[in-house]
């Protein structure tokens, strides 16, 4: 399963085995009385070549930031179009080129022409649709903008890159916020007041660096 806690939907009956994708799953299907003996925790399935990646940015003093904003513009990714909004509203009025922006929309065309609308002309932000790098994009990045959806998440945990979640999400997602904020590997920004405080610290950050 791409989740990192245990589904409600999930039958316990009739099972032989799960794979199960971290301790706190595996703990969770022992006390509602699966078999321990048949639970096997051997992660979230992600690409091999996550361990070929490495962070060759050219310019090392500058800090880059991916965006994974979008698919099909529906829920759950409506729950974070409008912290998205205000993430481009932040760096149309915050020029710094001690940050570098990267924005994924997938196929929702109208985030990516609202952003274009904002952000043109700007060395410091890129733009995509469905780029063919994004693992590669996401191990040269400082700092991955995510819903909380099982697979970013888990490339993110694989990758070793802090995870700023834009909303609790619903459901199994909400489950997958929950342990990102317990095992502290990641903040959650679903609000405008906590997402400005961070994006102001970054703004900080980031000049620090370059100083």
């Amino acid at each position: 399963p791409t989740v990192l806690f245990v589904h409600h939907f999930w039958p316990l009956k009739n099972i032989n085995a799960f794979i199960a994708p971290n301790k706190e799953t595996r703990d969770e299907l022992i006390l509602r009385g699966f078999e321990k003996e048949n639970i096997h925790t051997l992660g979230i399935p992600v690409s091999t070549k996550l361990k070929q990646y490495k962070n060759n940015r050219k310019e090392k003093r500058q800090v880059s930031v991916i965006v994974l904003a979008g698919s099909i513009p529906i829920a759950p990714y409506y729950s974070i179009q409008s912290q998205v909004k205000r993430i481009v509203k932040f760096v149309e009025k915050n020029r710094n080129f001690s940050i570098l922006w990267q924005f994924i929309f997938g196929a929702n065309a109208k985030a990516i022409k609202y952003a274009h609308t904002h952000l043109t002309d700007r060395k410091d932000v890129e733009i995509y649709d469905f780029p063919s790098n994004v693992q590669s994009m996401i191990a040269q990045s400082d700092f991955v903008f995510s819903k909380p959806g099982g697979l970013s998440v888990a490339e993110s945990i694989s990758l070793n890159k802090p995870i700023l979640l834009l909303s609790r999400g619903a459901g199994q997602e909400r489950a997958n916020s929950q342990f990102v904020i317990t095992s502290k590997i990641g903040l959650l920004l679903d609000t405008e007041e906590k997402l400005n405080e961070f994006l102001n610290e970054l703004y900080k950050y980031s000049l620090s660096q370059t100083s």
